[in-house]
């Protein structure tokens, strides 16, 4: 029997790949971690702005007789629940509204 050490095969010589990355490295484990920010960087910021312009759009739509309210009811309906339920959303509406209404005339 040797003195040398015992080698345990179910252990690697390779370290872990937390131990191998650099210590200035801030990049995400996997790609998952940057594509659920960005989708929630759309559904929370990018999918409620753009009713605006939606909105915009529907009015000089309707004023050449092509009616999408219906479509445009459907797809916004969160945001245009909140906007009639939420008290410092519905002051909002009220400051902008007038305002995109203004572009179309």
């Amino acid at each position: 029997m040797s003195a040398g050490p015992i080698v345990n095969p179910e252990t690697s010589a390779l370290p872990p790949p937390e131990e191998s990355r650099r210590e200035g490295s801030q990049r995400p484990s996997n790609w998952t971690s940057g594509s659920i920010g960005w989708g929630l960087m759309g559904l929370f910021v990018i999918y409620p702005l753009s009713i605006m312009p939606a909105y915009v759009t529907m009015l000089m739509l309707m004023r050449r007789g092509i009616d999408l309210y219906a479509p445009y009811r459907i797809f916004y309906w969160p945001i245009i629940w909140l906007l009639d339920n939420v008290a410092l959303l519905r002051r909002l509406n009220d400051l902008i509204e007038p305002v995109l209404r203004g572009l179309v005339k």
